[in-house]
């Protein structure tokens, strides 16, 4: 019970990203609400930690005021066609950067509610460190298949007319599903892009 309270404190740091996951949708009106959304989220959620400088709220922030401003200010359709592994990318060098400057993201965010007296002790900071490693190693392999995926799909890719593209994908089993383009690795045998979006 204790594992799962101290998996909660990382919550809110990944709310405005799991809004935007979860709203972006497959249009650019779908998109520009969810950036919004996810910028005042992470306003709303982070408030506390960009005082107390927490570098994953503050990439957080940097990163959907960029996406604000070049999606839905400036129309930029290259950062919208690319919106799945800009965020990717992103999360991922936030993560790599906590680590890389000593203070990983899951000690900032451990550290709210642990004693003073453990924030030295070296089993909390090296479990700290071993979370947000396996964090930023699951987002750059979330990345890793999405460049590849990318590779593979170049003639599915979306145009300005389309930011959005629909492929099908055969199942083992037979069964036909419908898949935007994601972050995972598909064999080219396997899809077929779906012509009548």
């Amino acid at each position: 019970m204790r594992d799962i309270k101290e998996l909660c404190v990382l919550l809110p740091g990944f709310t405005p990203w799991l809004l935007f996951l979860f709203l972006a949708g497959h249009s650019m009106s779908s998109l520009k609400i969810a950036i919004i959304i996810s910028l005042l989220a992470a306003l709303a959620f982070g408030f506390g930690d960009l005082k107390r400088g927490f570098i994953l709220t503050w990439g957080t922030l940097i990163f959907f005021c960029f996406c604000a401003v070049f999606v839905n200010i400036l129309n930029v359709t290259w950062v919208a066609t690319y919106m799945d592994l800009l965020s990717k990318t992103t999360l991922a060098t936030i993560m790599w950067l906590t680590i890389l400057m000593g203070k990983p993201f899951a000690l900032q965010y451990a550290q709210k509610d642990a004693p003073k007296e453990r924030w030295g002790d070296q089993k909390f900071i090296q479990g700290c460190r071993f979370i947000s490693l396996t964090w930023a190693y699951l987002m750059s392999l979330s990345v890793g298949l999405r460049r590849e995926a990318k590779g593979q799909f170049k003639q599915g890719l979306p145009n300005k007319a389309n930011p959005w593209r629909r492929i099908e994908v055969k199942g083992r089993s037979g069964v036909t599903h419908w898949r935007y383009i994601i972050g995972i690795t598909l064999r080219p045998t396997q899809i077929r892009q779906n012509r009548s979006i």
